[in-house]
């Protein structure tokens, strides 16, 4: 019986412990929609870009500029051969610029939601319905950084890579590599990131995101729409989007050529 008694004791004390003990507050993650909301709405951004594929070299690396004040952006790619494309609109009409190993440069016609896919793919992806969740602490160049997840519902399945409404599209369909790789990208819910931010300015300093799905579909779109030059090689097994945010904004004016311009 007294066994009894001390052991309800116990459980009892066991309880009491456990109801008394105050719950840990909540980490304050705010200030990473706040320092994404701050970056998101700069008039001038750069940024520093490559991809990773298949966990290999670095490729295609470029700087991309956007100036929102001039409805400009310009993307220079720096590894050989290089080449740089400037976007303006001109009378409603959008319009890129582009010159290859500093050749001469040719103008283009461009998608209308051009401007705004360029303002997106710069831009860090989140919505009202966004969770940022901290991954952990880590050093990056000597400099002490926050690691956060960033998910991200879908608003939009391809995010101006591709127009669901394209024509071409259902005519591709009928391939069904192209339509595995398509559903796939279709049926994901989320788009997942992972954002470093300074632990002193709580401004980001790099982004990754696992584009695989989408650039498989773009591998089959290209590859079967006949001449259309080739990203890769092989279908990409792995490929990692890598976004390095430089500080401050950029100085200079987006400046459009004037002569020897020949389009195409």
């Amino acid at each position: 019986m007294k066994t009894k008694i001390t052991l309800m004791i116990c459980i009892g004390a066991a309880i009491f412990a456990a109801c008394g003990k105050a719950e840990e507050p909540a980490e304050d993650i705010s200030w990473c929609k706040d320092s994404v909301d701050k970056y998101n709405g700069q008039e001038k951004k750069q940024i520093e870009g490559y991809e990773i594929l298949d966990g290999g070299k670095e490729l295609y690396k470029y700087t991309f500029t956007i100036d929102k004040g001039q409805k400009r952006t310009k993307r220079v790619y720096t590894e050989e051969p290089s080449s740089t494309y400037i976007l303006n609109e001109e009378d409603g009409i959008w319009y890129y610029y582009g010159s290859e190993e500093n050749g001469p440069w040719y103008k283009s016609e461009a998608r209308d939601d051009a401007f705004e896919s360029d303002v997106q793919s710069i831009d860090i992806d989140v919505n009202d319905e966004t969770v940022y969740e901290i991954a952990g602490q880590e050093k990056l160049d000597g400099r002490a950084v926050t690691k956060v997840k960033i998910t991200t519902p879908k608003d939009d399945t391809f995010s101006g890579v591709l127009k669901e409404e394209d024509e071409k599209i259902e005519e591709l369909l009928n391939d069904t590599d192209f339509k595995k790789a398509y559903d796939a990208v279709k049926e994901e819910k989320n788009r997942v990131s992972y954002v470093w931010f300074d632990d002193e300015t709580k401004k980001p300093v790099k982004q990754e995101r696992d584009t695989t799905k989408i650039q498989t579909v773009l591998y089959y779109y290209l590859k079967l729409s006949g001449n259309a030059e080739m990203k890769y090689d092989t279908v990409p097994k792995n490929v990692v989007e890598v976004t390095l945010f430089l500080s401050g904004e950029p100085q200079e004016e987006i400046e459009i050529p004037q002569e020897n311009v020949y389009s195409i």
